[in-house]
């Protein structure tokens, strides 16, 4: 950097803490320069996409609801299981056709939790609730010959719960009977 003084008068005390200052100034601007740099760039950084999971411990990538428990736990439905998230771990529930008491199909459809707590389970081939004591799924049967394709489920402010089927219309569920 040149400067020019052939136009100054000679005052050497003067000239030096202009030049001293003028020096400061320069090296304050750059240090904010750097400070704002530094800040954006740790800025985008925490603004990246963060995930909390890899692709082997959630059973699906294709995410299709999602609901949290009272206890905090977060389930997961995808188009292959069911996945509870603990904030650490995640386990998986897949559909057993030897057993009776495991997810009935690995599409699920809708998650809710109901008034008392209990999760419900909406999948292509019915609907369920967890029971949390046993680690199982319960079935909800339907009353006679009629079997509903259930898409969606909801449960009202005083505790009924409807299950919403696009080619049966809306059903109340009896939670004690596990019947709709």
């Amino acid at each position: 950097m040149k400067l020019k003084i052939a136009f100054l008068p000679y005052n050497g005390d003067k000239l030096c803490v202009m030049l001293k200052l003028r020096y400061m100034y320069k090296l304050q601007y750059q240090a904010i320069a750097y400070c704002l740099l530094l800040l954006s760039v740790t800025i985008s950084s925490v603004a990246q996409d963060i995930r909390i999971y890899d692709d082997e411990q959630l059973s699906s990538n294709l995410i299709t609801c999602m609901c949290q428990d009272r206890q905090g736990y977060i389930w997961i439905g995808t188009e292959y299981g069911l996945n509870k998230f603990d904030g650490v771990h995640f386990i998986q529930y897949y559909s057993d056709d030897e057993d009776p008491h495991a997810l009935s199909s690995d599409i699920v459809r809708s998650l809710m939790t109901d008034c008392d707590g209990q999760l419900w389970v909406v999948t292509n081939r019915g609907v369920q609730r967890y029971c949390r004591r046993s680690n199982t799924f319960e079935t909800i049967s339907f009353q006679g010959e009629l079997s509903a394709n259930v898409n969606d489920i909801l449960c009202t402010p005083d505790g009924h719960i409807w299950l919403l089927s696009a080619d049966k219309g809306v059903f109340q569920a009896d939670a004690h009977g596990l019947t709709a």
